[in-house]
């Protein structure tokens, strides 16, 4: 916790969709506990959108982001 709020998530997400962009993918997919509120924030800051909810065996169903890299 005591790096929350440095910018240190935004920062590899946003490398992460540099390098997918770079690779040429349509989209990036990504599961995450809704639950955990400051992921599912980051994300939606950096454009994803919610697509659904995965089913997740022995866990918390998951929420389905996606993020667009086709435009």
């Amino acid at each position: 916790r005591s790096v929350w709020g440095k910018g240190i998530g935004t920062s590899v997400m946003q490398a992460m969709i540099a390098e997918a962009r770079r690779l040429q993918w349509k989209q990036v997919i990504l599961h995450v506990n809704p639950k955990n509120e400051r992921a599912v924030k980051l994300y939606s800051k950096l454009g994803f959108q919610s697509v659904g909810m995965v089913p997740y065996a022995g866990a918390a169903d998951q929420l389905k982001m996606r993020y667009d890299l086709s435009h």
